[in-house]
Formats: C-alpha cells, structure tokens, sequence
C-alpha cells in the first residue's frame, strides 16, 4: 500500500496539484471520455473564464437569476472584477450571454489547500452573485433543481468543458459522461490513501473510461429524478483522470442546500427548475 501511495504523489505531482500528503487530490478536475452534448441541452450549465486570460477555468450551475453554484477552490485568490460568467453555451467562446460577476462567495468551512496542507477539500462549494439579473424566459438560459437534504442518486451524469484524456487537451465544447454512484468503495479507499472522504458533505461517481479531469471543477453531478434534473454535487477533487478504481469527489449539494439558499438573497427562483431541453 506504501508503494501505491508513492505512485499516486508522484502522478500528482506532474500534474501540479496541491494537497494532503502523502497521496495528493487532484483539486481542478476535467471530462474524460465523454460525448458532445446536444445543444442547449443543460440550460444550467455555465462556464466560468479568467476575464484578464479570457480562459475557461471552471464550470458552475446556474440556479436562481442572479447566482452560481461551483467549486469554493475555484474562487481561491480571485477578484469579481477579474471573473466571468458565460451562459447558455455549448462552446464556451461563443455563450448566449456573458455576464460579469459582483461577489465571490466561498463556504465558511472550506480550507483552502495551499494555505493550509492539513486541509482535506471539504466543504468545497462556493457561490457567484452575477452583477445582473438573467432573465429566464430564454430556454437556453435556465436553472437547475436543487435536491432535499439527504437525496442520494444511483446514477448520473457529470458534464463540462476540458481535457479529454489524462494530461490531454481540453474541449471548447461541452461533453458529458454518465457515472454511478461509488461512495462505498470511496468510503473504503480514501482513508487507506490518507485522504479525506466525508460521505456525509462528499459523494463519489465513475464509470469504466469516463471521468471528470483537470479543469471541471465546480461543473454539475445531475441525477435525473422524475424528469427534472438535480444538482447532486459539483466537481471537486480527483487522483487520476478516468481510473475507474479510484473515482472522483463531488460536493454532495443536498448537505448544503440551506447554506445556498441563504447565500442566494438576491434573484429570483424558476418555479419549475432543472426541466432539459429535448
């Protein structure tokens, strides 16, 4: 086992990541063997550029008018004023609206990695308040459903832009894979590797040859539920990109809808959220 978390340090350390020794966690992951998603598809989804780089550097889901769930690592060391928000689009370049942000809003308990090497990612879930409001009349631009504290999914369907293969290329275009659920094997691996995995903030999810990888962090874990899709979790941290034996960590969303919804004070919430576009 020694020997396997050797292995793991060094896998991270090419990719230049940052967390708890000796196994590290990948904290900006991006989609692997995923497929082009159908237009408009995920009315949610949006993309988050470096306004200076004009670079997309995360994913996020848009869930009233005026405010964006994502990843709290994605925020780290970032001003609104140098953060935008591209709506409604399936090549991030070319978004149905831009929208700038006003406030960055990181959870209470989130330790960021690279101030604190004892931090273990939890709690990895921030918040964006866009400086307008985004109508929602536009089925292109629509909002995600958040789940009842406790909701858990057997599958799923994580999606973003980015590397299409471990240490690869990213995608302009938006992909997506579908994954079940892996907390179990999550909750017995992850200690054995001296990281953290919290079933109860944390959810797990994987599938043979799909993953999310460098650069997804923050984009949506969706669980179909009676026609309406979920937010179940957001992108946060990974080992290696597409090994099906060690899976992927998202925020579990349902333990923090409330944080969301009293963060969210401002916008205005769609009465029928998280409805796909055919």
């Amino acid at each position: 086992m020694r020997r396997l978390a050797q292995v793991l340090v060094a896998a991270t350390v090419l990719l230049g990541l940052s967390a708890p020794p000796p196994a590290s966690a990948d904290p900006e992951p991006r989609i692997v063997g995923g497929t082009e998603v159908k237009a408009n598809r995920y009315p949610w989804m949006v993309a988050i550029i470096d306004a200076g780089r004009r670079t997309q550097f995360c994913g996020g889901s848009l869930v009233n008018s005026r405010w964006v769930v994502t990843a709290a690592h994605c925020l780290t060391g970032r001003r609104a004023d140098g953060v935008l928000v591209a709506l409604g689009a399936n090549d991030w370049r070319q978004p149905v609206r831009l929208a700038a942000a006003s406030r960055l809003v990181s959870h209470p308990g989130y330790v960021d990695p690279k101030v604190n090497k004892a931090s273990r990612l939890t709690s990895d879930i921030g918040m964006i308040e866009l400086a307008e409001e985004i109508p929602l009349n536009d089925r292109r631009i629509q909002t995600i459903a958040l789940p009842q504290p406790g909701t858990g999914f057997a599958s799923a369907v994580a999606s973003g832009w980015g590397m299409t293969t471990y240490q690869g290329k990213a995608s302009v275009k938006l992909l997506e894979v579908p994954l079940l659920n892996q907390d179990l094997l999550c909750t017995r691996l992850y200690p054995l590797l001296r990281l953290t995995f919290d079933p109860r903030v944390q959810t797990c999810a994987a599938a043979p040859g799909k993953d999310v990888c460098k650069g997804d962090s923050g984009g949506p874990l969706m669980a179909a539920i009676a026609g309406r899709m979920y937010l179940v979790g957001t992108v946060s941290w990974g080992v290696v990109c597409g090994d099906q034996s060690r899976p992927a960590v998202y925020t579990k969303v349902s333990a923090f809808v409330d944080w969301i919804k009293g963060t969210a004070r401002t916008g205005r919430w769609q009465r029928d959220p998280g409805i796909p576009n055919p």
